[in-house]
C-alpha cells in the first residue's frame, strides 16, 4: 500500500521513493517494521512519475539550419563596357592582317592626337610607328586573355579605359626571326558619332622568347 501511494507522487526519483516507502511503513507499524533498501549505482535519474498532471511540458525551440547564402551573381558589363571589349577583340583581329589592312584600320580608329606610350603624338606619327612594326614583323598572331580584361568607363564622356593581357607570336620569314610571349595592353577609347577612337595607348612586353 505504501509503495503504491508513493510511486504516484510526482518528482520523486527512485531512491527518494523507496525512502518515503520506508518512512510510511515505520510510522504505520509504530516502528515494529523497518524496511531497508539495498541499492547499486544507476546511470542517470529514474522517476516513477516525473511531474504533476498540471505541469505543461514546453518543447525547446527547433534548431533551424542557417539560411542558405544566395550565390553571388557576376556583374554584368554595361553597354559601354561591352562596346569597349568588342572593340579590343576586333582590334586583335585587325592587328593580324596585312600591313596595308592594319594601317588602314589604324587610320580609321586613331584620334587626331593620342597619348601614345606616354607622349602626346599625332595620328600621322603613330601610323608611321605601326608601319615600322609590321615591316619588322610581317606575320603576327595574337590571343586575347579575356579573363584578364579590366574596364573603367565614364558614361558622361562616352569613354572607357580598358586593359588586359595577350599572348603574341611574331615572325619574319625574310630573316627567320621569331618572337613569342605575353604582353599587356591599355587603351583609352572614345565612342561618338564618328565611331570608336583611340585617344590613349600603352603596352609592355611581360615575357618573350626568341
Amino acid at each position: 500500500m505504501a509503495l503504491a501511494q508513493t510511486i504516484q507522487k510526482p518528482g520523486l526519483d527512485v531512491l527518494n521513493a523507496f525512502n518515503q516507502v520506508g518512512l510510511l511503513v515505520k510510522r504505520a507499524t509504530g516502528g515494529s517494521q523497518q524496511p531497508w533498501v539495498s541499492t547499486s549505482p544507476i546511470d542517470g535519474s529514474f522517476y516513477f512519475t516525473s511531474q504533476g498532471t498540471n505541469e505543461v511540458t514546453v518543447a525547446p525551440p527547433p534548431v533551424l539550419p542557417p539560411p542558405a547564402t544566395a550565390p553571388k551573381l557576376a556583374a554584368v558589363p554595361s553597354l559601354l563596357e561591352q562596346s569597349a571589349i568588342a572593340f579590343v577583340k576586333e582590334d586583335m583581329v585587325q592587328s593580324q592582317g596585312t600591313a596595308a589592312d592594319l594601317v588602314n584600320y589604324a587610320r580609321r580608329t586613331l584620334d587626331d592626337r593620342i597619348d601614345y606610350y606616354g607622349k602626346p603624338t599625332t595620328r600621322a606619327d603613330v601610323l608611321k610607328d605601326k608601319e615600322r612594326y609590321v615591316t619588322s614583323w610581317p606575320v603576327r598572331s595574337y590571343r586575347l586573355l579575356t579573363e584578364t580584361i579590366r574596364t573603367s568607363c565614364d558614361d558622361s564622356k562616352s569613354s572607357c579605359q580598358i586593359s588586359g593581357l595577350l599572348e603574341f607570336n611574331l615572325s619574319n620569314p625574310a630573316n627567320s626571326r621569331k618572337s613569342s610571349g605575353m604582353s599587356s595592353f591599355e587603351y583609352g577609347i572614345r565612342f561618338g558619332p564618328d565611331g570608336a577612337k583611340i585617344f590613349y595607348e600603352r603596352g609592355k612586353i611581360i615575357s618573350a622568347q626568341k
